[in-house]
């Protein structure tokens, strides 16, 4: 059983989230100490409107995934069945970090949340305009993703539009300027698409954060990062960061062949991927196609909700999919995955 660990996005955030985990684990408790008490009264007592705020959602959500992951690992590693084993790590979006963190690239919990309250209040100053307003937004579209991609090649005109979560076979987000988004929305009504327009502060994984993007850069550069060799699957190119190096770019990466004859990695080229990612497409289809030729069979979504798992359910029936996100889901997986 070859395993990979998968760590949730935000939108599905709830008030109360994790109190269960630091109530009864102790290597949760150790996470939600360690992101400190404003982060652990947000996810414990904070209201869903406090919750919906980029700068709050992004390091409440980390935190709850890295309480569940760490509480979960510290069981399984002391029972695990003989055949079952962790073999790689992947994050939606602002769960990258949480795969780095959990892969040891990010060095600490610490880190980790200051990292995501800064990419949070990033992201949400580059979606607003002087006066405050957002100026960006999203939309899901159901449909044949050619169709998708041709209709936001007609909607865009002079406006920012891009394809910019690749979720499922079936599921793109678009994302774009207020009124690109919606010549799209009509445009893809005209294709037979199903379009609905999605509750965010912007339009992340576009190119309006480009700015969020270049302080992002700069902040991990000041942090301790630590490349690896343990198959973290990025966002930016869908295969595993350690083979990405700065000025690669986007897309497909390197096979393991090329890579391994190139220079090391540095933190200056891990810094370039996360920063890249913000403005980047979501290759999240290509990325569990890539978990599945690598031989992963079983994924464990961590953190609030289980959409990770119903994506991968879309990409490949044939993956077994848990998820935990509380104490009863904890308990539920390890029932399955360690010896009685």
């Amino acid at each position: 059983m070859k395993i990979a660990c998968l760590f949730a996005g935000q939108g599905a955030q709830y008030p109360g989230m994790g109190r269960d985990l630091y109530e009864k684990y102790e290597e949760s408790r150790r996470v939600f100490d360690a992101a400190g008490e404003k982060i652990r009264s947000l996810c414990f007592e904070g209201s869903a409107e406090e919750l919906r705020m980029t700068e709050n959602t992004q390091p409440c959500v980390y935190t709850v995934t890295m309480a569940a992951y760490e509480a979960f690992l510290a069981e399984f590693e002391k029972n695990k069945k003989p055949d079952a084993e962790i073999t790689a790590m992947a994050g939606f979006s602002l769960g990258e970090y949480a795969a780095l963190t959990a892969a040891g690239v990010i060095t600490d919990i610490g880190t980790g949340v200051e990292l995501m309250e800064c990419r949070g209040r990033y992201m949400g100053e580059a979606g607003r305009n002087e006066a405050g307003e957002n100026i960006g937004t999203m939309a899901a579209a159901i449909g044949d993703p050619q169709k998708v991609r041709e209709c936001v090649e007609k909607a865009r005109e002079d406006g920012i539009l891009v394809a910019a979560n690749i979720n499922a076979p079936t599921q793109t987000v678009v994302s774009g300027d207020v009124d690109a988004v919606a010549r799209f929305a009509e445009t893809a009504k005209e294709a037979r698409l199903r379009v609905t327009p999605l509750s965010v502060g912007s339009a992340f994984h576009s190119p309006m954060m480009e700015p969020a993007s270049e302080k992002m850069r700069s902040l991990i550069l000041t942090k301790e990062i630590r490349p690896t060799d343990f198959p973290v699957y990025s966002n930016l190119t869908a295969g595993p960061i350690s083979e990405y190096r700065k000025g690669d770019g986007a897309g497909v990466s390197d096979s393991q062949t090329e890579a391994s004859s190139r220079a090391p990695q540095t933190a200056e080229d891990i810094a370039d991927a996360m920063a890249l990612q913000l403005m980047s497409p979501v290759q999240w289809v290509k990325t569990v196609e890539n978990l599945k030729a690598a031989g992963v069979d079983t994924v464990i979504e961590f953190g609030p909700g289980r959409t990770l798992c119903g994506l991968v359910k879309k990409i490949d029936k044939g993956i077994q999919t848990y998820h935990v996100e509380n104490a009863e889901t904890l308990e539920e997986v390890l029932a399955a995955l360690c010896e009685k």
